[in-house]
């Protein structure tokens, strides 16, 4: 096993279903201790029957120039591209272009069970193509732009996990084959078919695709939090494709979602295939329960840019959340989100951290194994504060909430050190794992 930090009932259903009100000013707390803590930069929206019935933004959306994010900021929405893909795919079935039956040989010939694989096995990730941005070296792949031709290649070379339809397992490459059967259909690029079909319809005037939207006017960058807020490398867009590369606004977003289930882009009959699950995945949409209500959802992480959407059908009600940067547990953010729409009490957390000096970290630097784990953690001090180093992945900055004890609140990692015995204790979740200083 290889272990690494990862710093990635009635009376309820009334309640939300007669959510009109949010407790605007304890959830405007709640967002301004976070951002002036430097653990929210982003947007927040929540619309009830077509009506905004809270919205907050925080942060900057170019720190270098200290530009601030606004309501018309972009983002980069990675995966919830994938629920715009499914529609547009779906309005194909319902041109009668394609069938969701229908084996995928005829666009791709050359791939591995082509002839078995159908149209819906690739929305619902039930194909057993291999995810591409799972290769070791896709990182250094993702330096520069793609071809259609170079991702299918690509594809195509990572060959099957599991014979079609045996199970459900998450793979980008559904969505990427998805978008170029799409510009097959229609003869079009993807960004063209987006227009036609969702975009100019809806009126989405900051909503697009690709290498142009990322050049578009208000786009915010994408941080990620070491020591304070650094840019984010950005993936050239022509490699997601229909699987992530799209870019909008929280407001955009939050339309697109409620046209979608107001059932003004695809017929009903469309949007039940789009609900209905397979092994946990629906076509473009994931469904939870939360707080006893049902609740459609997809989710997105790219370049330091996260987004997610939930939508609540008994209420009408979505909730959009768009961010270009993560230095906090995101469920903790959705949990106190969801019992403001759920009219529950929620706190205000505080971040009185411990304070700490670069003399007093001295007595935790080193380089630590743990013989339960093969992981290498390079513990360092800068600035006074505590810095993790996990072999291969990013440095971390750890904050002090007691004596020997830090913790990274984006991840829930635990670090609880004992000097004299050179012992470190990591926990996350359910896991603790020992690690000595060499």
């Amino acid at each position: 096993m290889m272990y690494r930090i990862v710093f990635v009932l009635g009376l309820l259903v009334s309640m939300v279903a007669t959510a009109q009100v949010i407790n605007a000013p304890q959830l405007d707390a709640y967002f301004k201790v976070l951002a002036e803590n430097d653990k929210f930069m982003g947007n927040v929206l929540i619309s009830a029957n077509g009506k905004n019935i809270y919205q907050y933004q925080a942060g900057k959306a170019d720190i270098s120039t200290q530009a601030r994010l606004t309501d018309s900021s972009r983002f980069r929405i990675g995966s919830v591209s994938k629920t715009y893909t499914a529609v547009l795919i779906l309005k194909a079935v319902e041109e009668k272009k394609l069938s969701l039956e229908q084996p995928i040989d005829k666009y791709f010939p050359n791939l591995v069970n082509a002839r078995k694989i159908t149209i819906r096995q690739l929305l619902n990730h039930h194909s057993g193509i291999k995810n591409f941005t799972n290769a070791d070296d896709f990182g250094e792949w993702t330096m520069q732009a793609r071809t259609g031709d170079e991702l299918l290649a690509r594809i195509a070379a990572g060959g099957s996990d599991f014979e079609p339809g045996t199970k459900g397992e998450y793979s980008n490459s559904n969505y990427v084959l998805l978008s170029l059967v799409l510009q097959q259909l229609y003869q079009k690029p993807y960004d063209d078919i987006l227009k036609e079909k969702i975009i100019m319809p809806l009126g989405l005037k900051n909503t697009g695709y690709g290498p142009a939207a990322a050049a578009g006017t208000f786009n915010a960058n994408g941080y990620i939090y070491k020591t304070g807020w650094e840019l984010k490398n950005l993936t050239p867009l022509s490699i997601p494709l229909g699987a992530g590369a799209i870019v909008t606004t929280a407001a955009d977003l939050s339309v697109f979602i409620q046209a979608l289930f107001n059932g003004r882009i695809i017929n009903a009959q469309s949007l039940e295939a789009m609900m209905t699950e397979t092994g946990g995945y629906g076509l473009g949409l994931f469904k939870q329960t939360i707080h006893g209500a049902t609740a459609y959802t997809h989710s997105g992480v790219i370049d330091g840019f996260y987004s997610f959407f939930y939508y609540f059908p008994e209420a009408k009600l979505v909730y959009v959340f768009t961010a270009n940067g993560r230095n906090y547990d995101l469920a903790k953010v959705n949990e106190t989100v969801f019992k403001a729409i759920f009219q529950q009490p929620f706190d205000i957390p505080s971040f009185n951290a411990y304070k700490v000096t670069n003399a007093m970290l001295k007595v935790y630097e080193g380089e630590y194994t743990s013989e339960q784990a093969p992981l290498v953690i390079t513990i360092s001090s800068k600035d006074d504060q505590l810095l993790a180093h996990p072999v291969g992945q990013q440095v971390f900055t750890m904050e002090a909430v007691s004596a020997h004890h830090f913790i990274h609140e984006a991840t829930g990692v635990s670090l609880e050190f004992k000097p004299a015995e050179k012992q470190m204790i990591l926990k996350q979740g359910s896991q603790t794992l020992l690690f000595t200083r060499k």
